[in-house]
């Protein structure tokens, strides 16, 4: 075969590979049933307010959006689990590559769906938030220029409350290069800026990758992990602070003692032996406690190095209505202090009639008179006797 032909041909198969490899994604696969091009009139017909009193939302760290949809998992999951609103982390897509690749067209045209990006560098970081009801206000990054170039934060305001999603800064992997900016800069920063949406009159709900595991049970092998990332002491006294500043994280309030993890290796495989981590979390404020119905870890969805977590509120609970969680544990732990009103019929009580007390320097010390030990209430208890109870034992 001649030079010319060799290179013929080798230039023939770059540009078959290069085409295959550049295929959009309407082009590699087919989009899933009711999945089509979205018509610009449509889109602008999206309710203002929540059409059911039970609002379901969701968080996911995708480890980039184009492979997830690529693999359709994105499509089934919105197919299967529907939430009002569902929270992306970590998309990796710049505005350029949302037109090219077309992402639109693979989500329902039910969702309005909003983007943040990276500015510094493509296919880095990146953030979404797609929700049914179309939000009040949108709010992109922090508003401080040191922490706004990564695309990491995106923030709809809604008519009763606040959604945030947030990619936070890894510490890093080795040689924790951006630890100091992380626990010095960001925190900081991030929870003074939740704290403010607050001071509007609304309630926060904040659900995104948090890159760290607050607790020891949040973390399959807690021994020699102080030193990695997202397991230092400062970065979980970091997370602490915001708990501190009236907000609940979700999942642990109501699975105290529930062990499980929404981040695992795919290095080391760790998803198929279990040792991963809980870096994802929904984090609430605390006026929403009574109207909080579920908080879950969807582990059995896969498609990315993270799985989702979900949860449910119940807008119609008040405080009029149903006492918060927080105050039905307090009456459980009241009334397991205090003794059984039928307590004093179970004793072997004898009523004497009063007698006359001698002056307390005529008392022998072995005539003095002693309480059962086990009966503590502030109500009037008649006098036992010592040797009578244990004459009737």
């Amino acid at each position: 075969m001649s030079t010319r032909k060799r290179k013929a041909k080798a230039q023939y198969f770059d540009e078959k590979k290069r085409n295959k490899k550049n295929r959009s994604f309407e082009e590699a696969k087919e989009p899933s049933k009711g999945l089509i091009e979205p018509n610009p009139a449509e889109e602008q017909k999206y309710p203002q307010d929540f059409c059911s009193s039970t609002v379901h939302i969701c968080s996911w760290n995708v480890n980039g959006l184009k492979a997830i949809i690529g693999r359709n998992d994105l499509q089934s999951f919105i197919k299967e689990y529907s939430p009002d609103v569902l929270c992306l982390t970590e998309t990796k897509l710049s505005e350029e590559s949302i037109k090219k690749l077309k992402i639109r067209h693979h989500i329902p045209l039910e969702y309005d769906c909003y983007w943040n990006f990276s500015k510094k560098r493509k296919g880095y970081s990146g953030s979404a938030i797609l929700t049914k009801v179309k939000p009040l206000n949108v709010i992109y990054d922090l508003g401080i220029p040191n922490h706004d170039q990564e695309g990491r934060t995106l923030t709809c305001e809604f008519e009763k409350f606040y959604v945030v999603t947030t990619y936070v800064p890894n510490s890093g992997i080795n040689k924790l290069e951006r630890f100091d900016y992380r626990v010095k800069e960001w925190d900081p920063d991030f929870q003074d800026f939740i704290k403010n949406l607050e001071k509007n009159g609304k309630p926060v709900v904040l659900g995104g990758d948090m890159n760290v595991g607050h607790q020891e049970i949040d973390v399959h092998n807690p021994k020699g992990q102080s030193k990695s990332a997202g397991f230092t002491p400062q970065e979980r006294d970091n997370f602490t602070k915001l708990l501190d500043r009236g907000f609940i994280d979700t999942f642990r309030y109501l699975h105290p003692k529930v062990q499980q993890f929404t981040f695992w290796s795919t290095i080391t495989g760790a998803r198929k032996t279990g040792k991963g981590g809980r870096l994802d979390y929904f984090v609430i404020s605390k006026s929403l406690i009574e109207n909080l119905e579920k908080a879950e870890i969807l582990h059995k969805v896969m498609g990315s190095d993270h799985c989702p977590i979900s949860v449910t509120f119940n807008l119609e609970k008040s405080g009029e209505e149903v006492k918060s969680k927080e105050e039905e544990k307090s009456a459980d732990e009241s009334k397991s202090d205090k003794p059984e009103k039928s307590l004093c019929k179970l004793l072997p009580i004898e009523f004497k009639k009063p007698e006359e007390k001698p002056h307390p320097s005529k008392i022998q010390p072995s005539k003095q008179i002693t309480f059962a030990e086990d009966v503590k209430s502030e109500s009037t208890i008649p006098t036992l006797a010592k040797p009578e109870l244990s004459d009737q034992k």
